[in-house]
């Protein structure tokens, strides 16, 4: 009995040991990245590459987009406009030929010529639309790259965790599956020392199984996650520091009123980009109105008359025609574009209802995380509690190794589930000053690292 009990004893410290191995190695924010023999060359190409700043994962991710080819389009729109503003005759002249002979009727040789130039008057309002809408055309180009390097800044911070998010949970599935190898190798041991049944090396064999396949489940995960990180980025390393800088001072965020100062609201890239939507409506409407209103016309020219007894008679005309009126289709065009701006003024109060949500939830689920963590640090606790009881249990012989396995299988989610806690705590800040409208492109403005 002396002999099975002290193979009994050695399996626990083993145990143990493989538990403090864990717990030691799960700080997810060690400046160190572990290799594991298990991963693949996705995992083992991270070091060929100096580590970027978050700033510059942001910035790689902002040239590989897409929409970047829309802001050359603005340039253009804006330049075109510039041109249209400062001509004097944006609606061009009308040149005006006109011939008059009797040769097919009375044939007494009475014949004449007019020609000249219409002009249209009160275009002063039609070139002051246009100068706007030249100039908001511009701001827009920069609102729009704005809201470009917030989308950038969106897609780093969550490429960036998700992959560290995988690292944790590939971490401590490999050394699980140690753990739980040591296990069967000791049990194996004992059955055939005849100290333990053959059930228990069944058991811990699944056990291992079990873990085996959680481990080639994460590196499957950690490869999806560094596949997208290098597509989006054409980087293969990650920044060595990835928590951002953050006040825990969330109150202006979750008030009362709950929702941020309009003033904050009215700095966020996509609240910024639908006020130019406005305004630019606004000055479309402006532009349709000038355009679209019936105009003054001053015509500019001269008629000859000549029959076969007289000579050539000429006379200068100066000719002004002015509407009376507008017709019924200019006021449904103007209450059209008037809707236009209605549309554009609701998209807008959309928008900042949604921000201001947005950051309250995140700011929210940043003040409850705290209690979550100290629930998962309380499990932790508990589950050593019942792991070492079952582990007493065991060595005098009144605990089974399933109800062992099962304690140790407790004891071990607990330390993913605080290791994951350590992430996404990490990734909710991140969430929150995405949210807010942090940008990480024009944090750091050095020079972006080479992408592949």
């Amino acid at each position: 009995m002396s002999v099975q009990t002290s193979s009994l004893a050695a399996l626990a410290v083993n145990l143990m040991a493989g538990f403090t191995l864990i717990g030691a190695s799960h700080s997810v924010f060690a400046q160190t990245q572990p290799q594991s023999p298990v991963q693949t060359s996705v995992q083992t190409s991270i070091q060929t590459q100096t580590a970027p700043s978050l700033s510059q994962v942001a910035q790689a991710v902002y040239q590989r987009l897409a929409e970047q080819t829309l802001l050359t389009g603005y340039e253009q729109v804006a330049q075109a406009q510039s041109v249209l503003k400062s001509g004097f005759l944006a609606e061009g002249v009308t040149v005006n030929l006109k011939h008059q002979s009797d040769a097919l009727t009375e044939q007494t040789g009475q014949f004449s010529w007019e020609g000249g130039v219409a002009l249209p008057l009160g275009l002063g309002a039609q070139n002051q639309a246009r100068r706007e809408l030249s100039t908001l055309y511009g701001a827009q180009r920069d609102a729009y790259e704005r809201l470009l390097q917030s989308q950038a800044s969106g897609v780093a911070r969550q490429s960036v965790w998700t992959v560290k998010k995988a690292q944790a949970i590939l971490q401590h599935a490999t050394e699980q599956e140690a753990v739980f190898s040591q296990l069967t190798q000791q049990v194996q041991q004992a059955v055939k020392a005849g100290e333990q049944p053959q059930l228990d090396l069944v058991l811990a064999r699944k056990a291992q199984a079990q873990a085996n396949t959680q481990r080639l489940a994460a590196l499957t995960q950690l490869n999806q996650a560094w596949s997208s990180y290098e597509y989006w980025t054409g980087l293969n390393t990650l920044p060595n520091d990835v928590m951002e800088n953050f006040s825990n001072d969330l109150s202006g965020s979750t008030g009362s009123s709950g929702s941020i100062a309009l003033s904050d609201v009215s700095k966020h890239p996509k609240v910024q980009w639908q006020a130019l939507q406005v305004q630019k409506a606004q000055g479309q409407l402006a532009l349709e109105r000038a355009q679209s209103k019936p105009k003054s016309t001053l015509f500019l020219g001269a008629v000859s008359e000549q029959d076969a007894q007289t000579s050539a008679r000429s006379q200068l005309i100066a000719e002004v025609s002015i509407p009376l009126g507008t017709p019924e289709s200019y006021q449904a065009a103007m209450a059209e574009q008037a809707y236009g701006v209605s549309e554009q003024n609701s998209a807008l109060l959309q928008a900042q209802q949604t921000v201001q949500q947005s950051v309250r939830l995140q700011a929210l689920e940043l003040q409850a995380f705290g209690a979550l963590q100290q629930s998962l640090k309380e499990a932790l606790a508990q589950s050593q509690q019942v792991y070492d009881m079952a582990k007493a249990g065991y060595q005098q012989g009144e605990t089974p190794m399933a109800t062992l396995l099962l304690a140790q299988q407790q004891q071990l989610q607990s330390q993913l589930d605080w290791a994951i806690s350590e992430v996404e705590y990490g990734q909710k800040i991140s969430a929150f000053l995405q949210e807010r409208g942090d940008n990480l492109v024009t944090q750091d403005l050095s020079t972006p690292p080479h992408a592949n």
